[in-house]
């Protein structure tokens, strides 16, 4: 799985996913370990999707609003952020 950039919530799934992978290894397949694997991938998708739905609404408010001065400047700015896009 490749990340999201600006999503941290996908970087986070795949580093929890891996972790609890290697934790199935040590502890066998159990029921609980698929468990929590299955539950751990669920809930870091359902924040990374909350993300990207955030950011959708983020762009629409500025395009919709047609913000101009400093508040649009701030929405840009955190968009940005949200898209992985403050790289300069």
């Amino acid at each position: 799985m490749t990340t999201i950039p600006g999503n941290r919530h996908a970087a986070d799934a795949e580093y929890s996913t891996e972790a609890l992978r290697e934790w199935m290894e040590s502890e066998g397949e159990t029921d609980a370990t698929m468990l929590a694997v299955a539950l751990d991938s669920q809930a870091q998708a359902t924040l990374a999707l909350a993300h990207e739905q955030r950011t959708a609404n983020l762009i629409a408010l500025l395009n919709t609003e047609g913000r101009c001065g400093i508040g649009a400047y701030y929405l840009r700015e955190e968009i940005r952020e949200r898209m992985g896009k403050n790289h300069a």
